[in-house]
């Protein structure tokens, strides 16, 4: 009968020539792959949207609130080809039609949208609020979509 082999060595533990990595601490947010890069550092194509980029810097600490806020800015400002300042609200719902239908936006992506043009109408270019009925339609669109409008919204 074969007796069982132990499962501990009682040879001499060999050290390991290659450093031990440390461990990530528990509390770091994964990366993306590709870190973007701060909207302060961008070529702007238009002064409102430099402006934009400063009020961003100081409203948000992380940078990948920064670049997404920024992203739909300028995502607005293609659409329309021409300086974010002088588009009016109308423009605005029209634009969010778009996406909606047009491109088939989900009701997050949506908001998002709507609180980087609210942030940039109404506090970097100073424009008030938007009109009770632009408000109304935004939280019938929101609540289409199945999401509740935060805050005032």
């Amino acid at each position: 009968m074969k007796t069982p082999r132990s499962y501990t060595s009682n040879s001499p533990k060999v050290q390991s020539k290659t450093p031990v990595q440390p461990k990530t601490p528990v509390h770091s947010r994964a990366s993306t792959g590709r870190e973007q890069t701060n909207p302060l550092d961008y070529q702007h194509p238009y002064s409102s949207m430099a402006d934009y980029a400063r009020l961003l810097a100081l409203s948000y600490d992380c940078n990948r609130t920064r670049h997404a806020y920024y992203r739909q800015l300028r995502l607005l400002h293609e659409y329309f080809q021409c300086d974010p300042r002088l588009i009016t609200e109308d423009q605005v719902m029209d634009y969010l039609l778009h996406l909606k239908f047009g491109k088939g936006w989900k009701s997050s992506s949506l908001r998002q949208a709507v609180a980087c043009m609210r942030l940039f109408f109404e506090r970097c270019m100073q424009r008030g609020r938007f009109n009770t009925m632009t408000i109304a339609i935004l939280r019938r669109f929101a609540n289409a979509n199945g999401c509740a409008c935060t805050r005032d919204a």
